[in-house]
Parts: structure tokens; C-alpha cells; sequence
């Protein structure tokens, strides 16, 4: 029985890692991208990836929808 335990709880953090991104930026070329925060600085988006920080160009982003209660850090 403890055999199938461990990979019952990595399948249900998994499932549930799913539901953990905050925002929706959906871009004007059909891509959607789902993060946890993000800030705005001068005419960029901007988010946090892999450690790196990742600027998308405002007139390259159709609408953002926010998921959680917050909303973007400034």
C-alpha cells in the first residue's frame, strides 16, 4: 500500500500546481501565457521565468486577465 502512496501525492501536487498561475496574457499572435505576477515598467510587461525576466512590448499583448484577486505589482 505505501508503494502506491508517493506517486498518488507527486500526481495530486501536480494537479493542483495547475491552478497556482494568477494572470492571463493573451498576446495579439495567439499565445496565451499564464504567471503568477508580473509589473508593468514604461511600455513593457514584465515577468519572471526560469529566474530570468522576460519583457513582452504592450502593443504586442491583446488583454490581460486577471485570475486572482490582485493585481499587478508596480
Amino acid at each position: 500500500m505505501k508503494l502506491y502512496t508517493y506517486p498518488l501525492i507527486i500526481m495530486l501536487l501536480l494537479f493542483l500546481s495547475e491552478f497556482s498561475n494568477g494572470h492571463e496574457i493573451y498576446l495579439k499572435n495567439g499565445e496565451l501565457l499564464e504567471i503568477s505576477d508580473f509589473w508593468e515598467e514604461n511600455n513593457d510587461i514584465c515577468y519572471e521565468k526560469f529566474g530570468a525576466v522576460i519583457k513582452i512590448p504592450k502593443s504586442n499583448v491583446e488583454k490581460i486577465e486577471y485570475t486572482t484577486e490582485t493585481e499587478p505589482s508596480s
